[in-house]
């Protein structure tokens, strides 16, 4: 947000993907380990990623959104930042504690 402030006069393009899931070795694991955790239902191909990065630079948008509801959740951030921490931190433990579970000796 930033550089896009300061230097967008400049001609300076900045663009931000925020994607809910990409199916990557980061999300699915090296060997497809977390194939079945709870964000890959929604996950989109990496092409489909580049698809929505494209797109986005091409309109000039400063955030790409592969999922329509990661703009919910920002709206949900700004109308209460308290609540949505809250929230951000029960989804961590959630991640954490299956990761935790997926390790030998978890």
């Amino acid at each position: 947000e930033w550089i896009r402030i300061t230097h967008g006069h400049q001609g300076i393009g900045v663009s931000c993907l925020c994607p809910q899931g990409v199916r990557t070795r980061m999300l699915l694991g090296e060997n497809n380990e977390r194939a079945d955790g709870f964000l890959v239902k929604g996950s989109v191909s990496p092409q489909e990623a580049a698809e929505c990065v494209v797109q986005g630079i091409d309109a000039e948008h400063f955030l790409i959104l592969p999922h329509p509801e990661v703009a919910e959740f920002f709206r949900r951030k700004g109308a209460d930042y308290d609540r949505w921490l809250g929230g951000m931190q029960r989804l961590a433990g959630r991640v954490q504690d299956g990761y935790q579970l997926e390790r030998p000796g978890g």
